[in-house]
């Protein structure tokens, strides 16, 4: 590769993935979220675990602007707590969803020491939602960030990926105790499945 476009990638790369970053990822006129993606879709596939809210905590890794944590509130959780790589994004879940018993923090799932930091996580949560972001990860990363996510989820873990990489995924979470429990078709080639601590 000429040197010019290796110089080029190094400084264009940063940019475009600062700009994804800045872009809303929930598209909610009403809210004023201009992003992709239809908030009532995501929830309508979750709403299994948002039915078993009452009284549990719920951790949501790349909650983007915390939607899909208000119904958790909304259904009796005792505690959320979102995190994404945006700050803009956790800003925008911290004025949305806010209360006394969630927390919103920027944490970059690329680096798994960030999964296992006790000062931004519990040890547990009664439901993990990982929806969307395993594709999203670094591939020498993403089994690790998985894993640990795993390992957090007392009860209930849901992932949404593309289908190249669910069957991979579902293995790894499977081999960790958890057994599917119900598994949807997504739009496009993804696919969610809610699963539940076996052990």
């Amino acid at each position: 590769m000429p040197h010019s476009l290796i110089k080029r990638s190094r400084v264009v790369l940063p940019e475009f993935i600062a700009r994804r970053l800045e872009r809303d990822y929930y598209k909610d006129l009403k809210l004023g979220l201009t992003g992709k993606k239809d908030p009532r879709e995501r929830l309508e596939a979750i709403l299994p675990l948002v039915q078993r809210a009452a009284g549990r905590s719920v951790l949501d890794l790349g909650c983007a602007e915390g939607l899909m944590l208000q119904p958790f509130l909304a259904n009796g959780a005792r505690f959320v707590h979102g995190v994404d790589e945006s700050a803009r994004r956790i800003q925008s879940a911290r004025r949305r969803v806010g209360s006394g018993n969630s927390r919103f923090d920027v944490v970059d799932l690329n680096f798994p020491a960030n999964i296992r930091d006790r000062r931004i996580f519990r040890e547990s949560y009664n439901i993990v939602l990982f929806l969307g972001i395993y594709q999203h990860l670094d591939k020498h990363v993403r089994e690790r960030s998985l894993s640990l996510a795993l390992s957090m989820a007392s009860e209930w873990f849901a992932i949404r990926c593309p289908r190249p990489l669910f069957d991979g995924a579902m293995r790894l979470i499977t081999n960790q105790g958890f057994a599917i429990e119900d598994c949807i078709s997504g739009g496009g080639n993804g696919r969610l499945a809610i699963c539940k601590r076996m052990e």
